[in-house]
């Protein structure tokens, strides 16, 4: 009997991985860009100024990590998002001292911490007590009056 071979010359097929083209907000490669069934392959992203890197795709599948098996042509691609920047203002009607904050802005998560300088003035901005006054310190993105 004869038995049809889908591969007569027992070579293994070779596969392709794309690198989608359209991604917003960074890049991506991938390392190697094709193999046969079995090959890992290595992802590895650049984010641009102001995106932070979220996670790669498979064919339009989330995976974890940063690498995959190779088991047809596939096309890769990734997730970057957009980072929130964030301004403090200090009030300029203040008076008898001064507050400052350092650093004046940041993105999410940036530790921001307010200052105050007593003038000298009796109605200053600092309490008279012995006791020194802490800084204050809170993490963007929020709020806070002074």
């Amino acid at each position: 009997a004869f038995t049809a071979c889908p591969n007569p010359a027992n070579e293994e097929n070779t596969y392709t991985v794309t690198v989608d083209t359209g991604i917003t907000g960074g890049s991506i490669s991938a390392s190697p860009t094709g193999g046969t069934a079995g090959t890992t392959v290595t992802l590895s992203n650049t984010a641009g100024s102001g995106y932070v890197f979220g996670y790669y795709t498979v064919d339009g599948k989330q995976i974890t990590g940063n690498s995959f098996i190779l088991n047809g042509n596939v096309t890769v691609s990734a997730v970057f998002t957009l980072v929130s920047a964030y301004t403090v203002t200090v009030a300029t009607f203040i008076t008898g001292g001064s507050i400052s904050a350092n650093p004046a802005g940041g993105t999410a998560g940036t530790t921001v911490t307010l200052s105050n300088t007593d003038s000298g003035d009796p109605e200053s901005i600092t309490p008279r007590t012995s006791a020194s006054v802490p800084a204050v310190s809170w993490v963007l993105p929020g709020s806070i009056s002074v």
